[in-house]
């Protein structure tokens, strides 16, 4: 796949500046997210100079980004505020990078918490980028009355907030009151990404499922969901020979170790786990050896606000979605009749949900799928003038102020 993907497209170069690139630098708290990097790549194509600032993590395994990048050290993997101290420690090599930029661009909370103090009197405007609302920001009690306080005090601080899902205007808009300037881009794939992998024909496995062999279930990504792992296992308990399950990605180390996720997986005879992989070098084979893909995470806020990466990756590739009720990609595979959305709760109720598909029901899901237009799952270049436009925007006010 990677000889076949077409040359980049060509940079917008100078949309609102056409003798020189504004500098911009993207603070990330780990130099190897997938979805940072593509967003870098639209800041590129935007027409911007862009540089990075990232601490070395174990959370996603990966490459670095496709710009200049300056190491912040190690970082453990711990909690959102738990990580707070480690993170203001680097604070003068941050104010040291901003100064050498026009804008900062964070991602995540957490680095703005740092980013803010070492732009501190500088005069450069700073923007932040939510990839995920978590627990602990929408709980009851002093705990979260004082994480959403401090959330309030430190967006408000910024010039943009780009959002990777308008749910989450319910928190931002609704419970904060957040009234600064925003905009909404989606965790879509990469423009290139997808064009190369349409041009090359979507890969299928033989047969028809459920008729003569197995259905094939993938779930992928950051394993954490204790509700799914369940009712995997329930549905091979239950169906045996009838469904085959594929999983791969890393598992989250609240649910369990790693040697213990792989006690698990040894103990069943149709679950597979492929280990870790790579966003999106690794899809075209991951998704190529399944005919379902599994993203049934908790319709309960604030993961119900989201979208998530499954989502967009199933739609290209084709592969109907198994999703519950109560969430962003419930909403969309209703809509689009591109999957199964279960409104069961309970684990053995949800199996059950599933064992009733059929392949009829398998064709009718992928048919839609296919005819799914690029822009439902893929960046285009509207995506990148918008973002391009919207931050020179920004960064003139800046200097005219």
């Amino acid at each position: 796949l990677r000889e076949s993907v077409p040359p980049p497209p060509p940079r917008f170069s100078g949309i609102d500046c056409p003798d020189m690139r504004k500098k911009i630098l993207c603070v990330l708290p780990t130099v190897t997210d997938p979805r940072a990097a593509l967003r870098i790549q639209m800041l590129d194509r935007a027409g911007f100079q862009v540089e990075a600032v990232a601490f070395e993590t174990n959370y996603y395994p990966g490459k670095s980004p496709d710009c200049p990048v300056q190491s912040l050290g190690r970082l453990r993997f711990r909690s959102h505020y738990f990580r707070i101290p480690e993170i203001i420690t680097r604070i003068p090599k941050i104010r040291a990078a901003i100064r050498r930029n026009d804008m900062v661009y964070v991602f995540h909370l957490d680095m703005l918490m740092a980013a803010l103090p070492a732009a501190a009197r500088l005069g450069k405007p700073v923007v932040l980028e939510i990839h995920d609302i978590n627990p602990h920001q929408v709980a009851q009690g002093l705990k979260g009355r004082l994480g959403r306080f401090v959330d309030r005090f430190v967006t408000e601080a910024c010039q943009l907030l780009v959002l990777t899902s308008d749910g989450y205007y319910t928190y931002y808009r609704g419970c904060l009151n957040i009234q600064i300037p925003s905009l909404v881009i989606e965790n879509k794939l990469g423009a290139s990404f997808a064009a190369a992998v349409r041009k090359n024909g979507i890969p299928a496995l033989t047969g028809k499922p459920l008729d003569d062999r197995p259905l094939r279930i993938g779930y992928f990504g950051f394993l954490r969901d204790e509700w799914s792992m369940r009712v995997l296992e329930e549905l091979t308990a239950l169906a045996p020979g009838r469904f085959e399950i594929v999983i791969a990605g890393v598992p989250h180390h609240r649910m369990m170790s790693r040697d213990d996720f792989l006690q698990r997986m040894a103990r069943s005879q149709n679950l597979h786990y492929r280990g870790p992989y790579q966003h999106p070098d690794d899809l075209p084979g991951l998704y190529a050896s399944v005919d379902v893909v599994l993203d049934c995470i908790p319709p309960i806020h604030p993961f119900s606000w989201s979208r998530t990466n499954r989502y967009y990756d199933a739609c290209l590739f084709q592969k109907p979605l198994i999703v519950r009720a109560g969430t962003k990609d419930a909403d969309e595979v209703a809509r689009r009749q591109i999957g199964l959305v279960v409104t069961e709760d309970t684990i053995e109720g949800a199996a059950a949900a599933i064992c009733r598909t059929t392949s009829a029901d398998w064709e009718h899901w992928r048919r839609n799928m296919a005819a799914l237009p690029l822009q439902a799952y893929a960046y285009t270049d509207d995506n990148v003038l918008l973002l391009g436009q919207t931050l020179n925007k920004i960064a003139e006010g800046n200097a005219r102020g």
